[in-house]
């Protein structure tokens, strides 16, 4: 190759360079904005029905957890978890209060 040639060709590739538009790669890059899609919290209801008997669960919990601070002379504040065991066949449920076996007790349907 002559020098004219290499010449040539080195100033054909700097033309080349020079017209390619410097915002081309950069769209590679744009930061598409994310929405929040915020699920709406599921409805949740429990109701045990027994013979004629028909109870709602937040009753039960309201109801074990007020047994235990009348028996116990507790704050309803140190109530962390309830654990209900429901017997319908014996119209008893039996709770367990912050999973200490000895924090028990049984409410009436």
């Amino acid at each position: 190759m002559s020098r004219k040639t290499r010449r040539n060709n080195k100033k054909n590739m700097e033309e080349k360079t020079m017209t390619t538009p410097i915002t081309a790669p950069l769209r590679q890059f744009e930061i598409k904005e994310e929405k929040e899609v915020k699920k709406e919290e599921v409805k949740k209801e429990l109701f045990i029905q027994y013979d004629q008997l028909e109870v709602n669960d937040k009753v039960l919990f309201e109801a074990a957890i007020n047994d235990y601070c009348n028996v116990s002379g507790q704050a309803k504040e140190s109530v962390e978890s309830v654990n209900l065991y429901v017997k319908p066949q014996e119209g008893k449920a039996y709770y367990v209060i912050n999973g200490d076996s000895e924090k028990n007790g049984a409410i009436d349907l």
